[in-house]
């Protein structure tokens, strides 16, 4: 009976020496999976999120800062080449928006506003036939660099229905010189 327990005790020992080394070996795997893990999903991480480079020229941060905020200095600076070149863009792109039309109304008028701009060399004709609306005209930016003039030109036509409850045959112009703006004006029957 004494071999039996000691056969028994060899068997126990034996199953546990055997389940502690496939637990480490199945724990050691398992953490090496782990790792593979983590790293893949830190790569998924870095993909989705994009590529970071590091900027190489830290030094040169300070140095590209003084640059673009004496570059927009000089934007503002109407004297200056590149801030003539910023208005002359400018007036040049309010060029191509004038006779743009918008429209409003109240209680007794319709309002056309058509956007004409300032100068006093734009030619500006409204006419009202078989219940259109038509107008048409040369609008004139002109840009003072420094001394040097330059001026834009740009001619629209633009017509509209006009609504069958307004007084088609009288309107009124009303200008705003300031804003650039031209209204047209009909009384509502």
């Amino acid at each position: 009976m004494d071999k039996k327990w000691g056969y028994i005790g060899a068997f126990i020992l034996g199953a546990i020496f055997a389940g502690s080394a496939t637990f480490s070996v199945m724990d050691n795997s398992l953490e090496q999976e782990r790792i593979k893990i983590v790293k893949l999903e830190k790569e998924i991480q870095d993909l989705n999120d994009g590529i970071n480079i590091p900027n190489p020229f830290p030094s040169l941060n300070k140095q590209l800062n003084a640059m673009k905020k004496q570059f927009d200095e000089e934007m503002e600076d109407e004297e200056s080449f590149f801030g003539g070149v910023a208005k002359s863009v400018q007036a040049f792109s309010a060029g191509m928006n004038s006779g743009e039309i918008t429209e409003r109304e109240d209680d007794k008028y319709l309002y056309y506003d058509i956007k004409v701009g300032s100068s006093e060399k734009n030619v500006i004709n409204v006419n009202v036939r078989d219940g259109q609306l038509m107008v048409s005209g040369n609008i004139v930016n002109e840009v003072n660099n420094g001394g040097v003039k330059s001026s834009f030109s740009s001619s629209f036509t633009k017509s509209r229905s006009l609504p069958s409850n307004v007084d088609q045959n009288n309107f009124k112009l009303e200008e705003n010189k300031e804003d650039g703006i031209l209204t047209i004006k009909f009384e509502k029957i």
